[in-house]
């Protein structure tokens, strides 16, 4: 068949095909992009829902605080019922502040094995008798709750203990101070009574001290942990430092008992030397902790003196025995 005479069919597609119009819109009559444009196609709009609707997850948890309007409240025709936040209403709290409690104390203990005599959370009874004794002889000061999740790193895997890494728990530190500076208190004071707190306490209260209004100091009192003398004044005492021991010892055990008033539990396992505790804590009594506590208060006592001079604090101390 010569090319003259091709079928009408052949002619009328062609013919079809040079003359179908351009696609302008979905709804046109034509041929539709592939699978694999259509998951593309997909996939994109959802891209751009998720860019849309994304909200970083810090705004998703934090609320905005309330706002805190300056009321009018009676002075305190009392002492305070307590020196711990924990127990008293914010109106006492506020009260307080009017009446010159300017300092809160901030102090943290630990749960960390400590033999099979004293229980987990020693160091938050001593911290806590401590933290009490040192906030009455300062005067106007209140005492936060006690923090007693702090770094226990070499005891994490025994039963009990809770630990926080260290980066952790200085911001827990830092959050909780910043708080009290906001609400209007002048100084925080931060002391610890466990060695894994000592270096992020003063890493917080270097980090807070760049931050702080006019008038505002955050101070560290590592001179309760370090500086108190203990172990100088024990070894007066006739005691060696073997006899003393470094962890659940003498010393430890002692305070416990003075801060609890409680008796030593387990006895007859204190002997062995594989339950977390060294020293003989048997040679411990409450008459040795009173001492050994007293000790810590008047380090605590005189850091802060030297850091914030408080004229009532100077006259004590030049009128005990």
């Amino acid at each position: 068949m010569s090319p003259s005479t091709s079928s009408p069919s052949s002619t009328t597609s062609i013919s079809s095909e040079k003359v179908r119009p351009e696609l302008k819109s979905w709804l046109d009559r034509g041929p539709r992009p592939g699978w694999l444009g259509l998951w593309l196609l997909l996939l994109g709009m959802a891209l751009l829902v998720s860019i849309v609707n994304y909200r970083p997850p810090t705004e998703e948890r934090q609320s905005p605080a309330m706002a805190y309007h300056t009321v009018t409240l009676p002075p305190l025709s009392e002492p305070l019922p307590s020196l711990w936040i924990e127990d008293l209403t914010w109106t006492e709290i506020a009260q307080a502040q009017t009446a010159g409690y300017d300092t809160v104390l901030l102090a943290s203990g630990g749960i960390e094995p400590n033999g099979p005599h004293l229980p987990i959370g020693k160091h938050n009874a001593i911290v806590r008798a401590a933290a009490n004794e040192i906030a009455r002889r300062r005067g106007k000061t209140l005492i936060a709750p006690l923090l007693v999740y702090v770094p226990e790193q070499p005891f994490a895997n025994y039963p009990g203990t809770i630990s926080l890494s260290p980066e952790l728990f200085q911001q827990v530190i830092e959050a909780t101070t910043q708080g009290f500076l906001s609400q209007g208190f002048q100084h925080v004071i931060l002391l610890g009574d466990s060695g894994g707190n000592q270096e992020p306490l003063r890493a917080a209260a270097n980090s807070l001290r760049l931050n702080c209004r006019t008038g505002q100091r955050v101070v560290f009192l590592d001179q309760y942990y370090f500086g108190h003398g203990q172990g100088e004044w024990l070894r007066g005492q006739g005691l060696s430092l073997p006899t003393l021991g470094t962890h659940a010892g003498v010393a430890d055990t002692a305070e416990w008992m003075a801060a609890q008033a409680s008796d030593l539990r387990n006895v007859e396992l204190i002997s062995r030397t594989d339950l977390v505790h060294d020293g003989d804590p048997t040679l411990a009594t409450r008459e040795l902790g009173q001492q050994l506590l007293e000790l810590k208060i008047q380090a605590a006592l005189r850091q802060l003196e030297s850091e914030i001079p408080n004229n009532r604090v100077a006259r004590e101390f030049r009128s005990r025995p």
